[in-house]
């Protein structure tokens, strides 16, 4: 009798123990996100310009605040909406040309709609990378 529950829970336990079965995904299938997504990318461009003291000379520490205070940096902005190009993001293109700061550029898409996520920031030389990740519900 021991032997006949013994092999009876052997056979009986595989099928407990299966998963669901999956059904088919079909090729055409789409999401159904709840958000859309943009990634703001911004190159900031460092342009050293020679100074009137030279380039060996020791500038004295209003000299060095003057400088940092100067812009010398070019800006120059892509909004990435995804494979699409949509009417916005044609149009946030062409506004990029005109933005002078970071928060310039932050600050229009948060008056479409876009909501602020996260970011980060790469520096290559004297180019520093800055990526804005933006969502915004459907």
């Amino acid at each position: 009798m021991k032997k006949l529950i013994l092999l009876t829970l052997v056979a009986i336990i595989p099928f407990f123990t299966m998963a669901q079965k999956r059904g088919k995904k079909s090729k055409n299938q789409t999401t159904n996100a709840t958000y859309d997504f943009m990634i703001i990318t911004a190159y900031q461009v460092s342009i050293d310009q020679e100074r009137s003291e030279g380039p060996g000379a020791v500038l004295s520490p209003d000299a060095q605040l003057k400088t940092l205070m100067k812009s010398n940096t070019k800006l120059i902005v892509e909004f990435d909406l995804g494979p699409i190009k949509s009417p916005e993001s044609i149009e946030l293109n062409k506004q990029s040309r005109n933005f002078k700061s970071l928060a310039d550029v932050v600050n229009t898409a948060a008056s479409r709609g876009w909501n602020f996520h996260s970011a980060t920031v790469e520096q290559v030389g004297n180019i520093k990378t800055h990526y804005y990740y933006m969502l915004r519900d459907k």
